[in-house]
């Protein structure tokens, strides 16, 4: 049995064909068409009827496609794209009511725009790693066809035509991986893409060091290791209970008492998988300090989160100078400082006493405040450096944590304070912390930053906040710290001083010969942005720089290899 529309459209033809002899007609079927761009045609009735309303259209395209319906002006204007050129004949049927009409149209149209093979590919790809150089690459190709092929270069001279292959590095490093694409047709079509991938998956890391004795107990250390990457972070501890240096300097010096020692190099990098550590030790053996300072003991009395410091020891006079770091972000040049702290916790307290510029000594001792509320903070800003794609994370309180987690924002987390991250891309990441403090107490907090300043990998290393000094007197803080850093250090003359956090707002910079005699001295006039210094005129040897301002002096050691 035919159906209903089979039926309406048999009676329907037998009105057009009658039409065409000798029944009278009010409506007369005809339409216009235009061709477009790959195939398209617009059509257009241009039909004369007694009641546009109510007439039904019905278009073939004559390519076997289904028949087009529309009453009114759904149906006028229909548009067709033909997907392969040649010659065709479209039909027009119109059937009208009150009064009831038919009637049809034909035309013959020829496509000759239509590309059999469009090319629309492009080829892409994104990665993931896994341990010791493993990584897989997922194709996300958009265009592809059944007879698509594809050509891998991981940029180590390996290749692979699969379509998303796994490779292994055999290194840490930053390769270039390319995905060549081709449709296989006529025209031909084909697509490429670059995308840099780091490896630093490898545990390769081997730690080792120098050193070098100088004058007055001065013993200077360089890092030696191999297997490092960038934003590897360096432990020294001096063996004489002096504050550990850490950093991402691989270059630091302390000045020893007379005696022997064991100084230890610990390199560390917990932001790859696996972790990344390596230890070595040397024997120091120190001789030739007559600055007479040594042994120093730190004395404190505790009073409900206030605690009261002096020093004792060997070479202490009314003219020695002290420099305090309180652990818990303030310090003082006073021989008998308070300190106020503002969560219960263990700090580590350094003292650097001083009788001149290559006399001093350090003594580092740990407290514990009780009598007032354990709290934990994980405030933290995010800020750029002077160094293009560098930024700084600066924990606002981070002397008595002891367990932190870094989110980064891009799926990764970091389970240490002082760590670095690598984003594979600028951007706008939330970045979250959470912190534990030695007492207990747990906190966590969350902001978004846009980290940018140019294309590839973006870099953030975490630093401690710089320390403020609340009693100024004059006279020379000789703090080995992070917070201004001479780098490259050795050098041959030409060379950068740059703070985490500005230290001041400006600044002289004096450089001495060891025998006190000032050789070099230029104005740094905004110490938040990187002093860029050549003296290449120097001689190879060891100089002090010292940082002057309204609030105090900086003593950093030079160090000048040709």
């Amino acid at each position: 049995m035919k159906s209903k529309f089979y039926q309406t459209f048999a009676l329907t033809l037998v009105l057009v064909l009658a039409s065409q002899f000798s029944f009278s007609q009010s409506c007369q079927a005809s339409f216009t068409f235009n061709y477009g761009a790959n195939g398209l045609v617009t059509f257009s009735s241009t039909s004369i009827l007694t009641n546009t309303a109510t007439t039904v259209y019905y278009w073939t395209w004559g390519n076997g496609a289904p028949t087009f319906t529309g009453t009114g002006n759904a149906g006028k204007f229909p548009s067709y794209t033909y997907t392969a050129n040649g010659t065709y004949t479209v039909n027009l049927f119109i059937l009208s009511s009150a009064p009831t009409c038919s009637s049809g149209a034909t035309a013959v149209i020829t496509i000759t725009n239509v590309n059999a093979n469009p090319c629309n590919l492009n080829a892409n790809f994104n990665f993931t790693q896994s341990v010791s150089g493993q990584v897989q690459f997922n194709n996300t190709s958009s265009g592809t066809l059944a007879a698509t092929t594809y050509t891998w270069n991981f940029g180590d001279n390996s290749t692979s035509n699969l379509m998303s292959p796994a490779h292994t590095y055999s290194a840490n490093g930053i390769y270039t991986a390319t995905l060549y694409a081709s449709n296989n047709a006529t025209p031909a079509c084909t697509s490429s893409i670059q995308i840099p991938v780091n490896v630093n998956t490898y545990c390769n890391l081997i730690a080792s060091f120098t050193k070098t004795n100088s004058a007055n107990g001065l013993v200077n250390f360089q890092s030696t290791s191999t297997g490092t990457l960038n934003g590897y972070v360096y432990f020294w501890t001096f063996g004489d209970g002096a504050q550990a240096s850490s950093g991402t300097n691989p270059v630091t010096s302390h000045v020893y008492a007379n005696g022997n020692y064991t100084a230890t190099l610990m390199v560390m990098n917990s932001s790859v998988t696996p972790s990344c550590i390596d230890t070595a030790f040397q024997a120091v053996s120190v001789n030739n300090n007559t600055c007479g300072l040594a042994n120093p003991t730190i004395i404190s009395s505790p009073n409900n989160g206030v605690l009261n410091f002096s020093a004792a020891g060997q070479g202490i006079t009314a003219n020695t100078s002290y420099t305090w770091n309180f652990g818990n972000g303030f310090g003082s040049f006073l021989a008998a400082p308070s300190a106020t702290y503002p969560s219960a916790g263990v700090y580590g307290v350094n003292l650097i006493l001083s009788n001149g510029p290559l006399c001093t000594v350090t003594k580092f001792q740990t407290f514990s405040v009780t009598g007032i509320p354990c709290v934990a903070n994980a405030n933290f800003t995010v800020v750029p450096t002077g160094t293009n794609q560098v930024w700084t994370a600066i924990p606002s309180f981070p002397w008595n944590v002891s367990n932190a987690q870094w989110s980064w924002g891009d799926g990764s987390n970091t389970y240490s304070l002082y760590a670095s991250h690598q984003y594979s891309a600028s951007g706008m990441y939330p970045i979250c912390l959470t912190v534990t403090a030695n007492c207990g107490a747990t906190a966590s907090a969350c902001a978004s930053y846009s980290i940018y300043r140019g294309a590839g990998f973006v870099y953030i290393n975490v630093s401690p906040p710089a320390i403020k000094y609340n009693q100024i007197v004059s006279g020379i803080f000789n703090l080995e710290s992070a917070f201004l850093q001479v780098y490259p250090q050795p050098n041959a003359g030409a060379f950068e001083l740059v703070y985490a956090q500005g230290y001041a707002e400006s600044a002289k910079v004096n450089v001495y010969a060891l025998n006190g005699a000032c050789i070099k001295s230029v104005d740094w006039p905004n110490t938040h942005l990187p002093l860029q210094l050549k003296w290449t005129d120097l001689n190879a040897g060891l100089y002090l720089l010292k940082i002057s301002s309204p609030e105090g002096q900086i003593q950093k050691k030079l160090i000048i290899e040709k």
